[in-house]
């Protein structure tokens, strides 16, 4: 598994188009897997580096997501592909280049680095299928009106059919 950094560049015509730079509004958008390939973390965790292309209103912004084998974010990303993950091994042993060229959802974020070390980006909270309507607002709680409280009534007195 080859270890690259975090801040390499990825180049080649399937990046054309595609800012890293470009910052867009938060929000869930349509997105093209670029590029993805086996990667394994300065911690010696093994992952999916996936290269996306975020199909924003204020134009393509490139992102970045690391999917950690048996961690949720690989989860996320095999079910929005439709991986039936019964039928995976313990070892989610998936083609990782298989993914370039399909499409997805993503719902961004802007991500400030606090330290100032690195530029402001933004970052794939999750994804969803295609297909997917994205995330569903929660419905406002209805409003609830007071009621005035009820006379009581005195069934001995009052002439009640049952």
């Amino acid at each position: 598994m080859k270890v690259s950094k975090k801040d390499d560049l990825p180049s080649g015509e399937q990046f054309e188009g595609y800012d890293r730079d470009l910052l867009c509004d938060p929000g869930t958008y349509p997105a093209t897997v670029l590029e993805c390939k086996d990667y394994e973390s300065s911690n010696g965790n093994e992952c999916l580096e996936v290269a996306v292309g975020v199909d924003a209103p204020e134009g393509g912004v490139l992102c970045r997501y690391y999917a950690v084998k048996g961690n949720s974010s690989l989860t996320n990303w095999l079910k929005a592909f439709g991986f039936d993950l019964d039928k995976l091994d313990d070892e989610f042993d998936v083609d990782a280049e298989s993914f370039a060229g399909k499409t997805c959802k993503v719902q961004v974020t802007v991500e400030e680095d606090a330290s100032g070390k690195y530029p402001t980006r933004m970052k794939i909270q999750r994804l969803y299928p295609a297909t997917a309507a994205g995330p569903v607002a929660k419905k406002p709680a209805a409003k609830r009106t007071k009621v005035a409280a009820a006379k009581p009534v005195d069934l001995k007195s009052e002439d009640v059919p049952f």
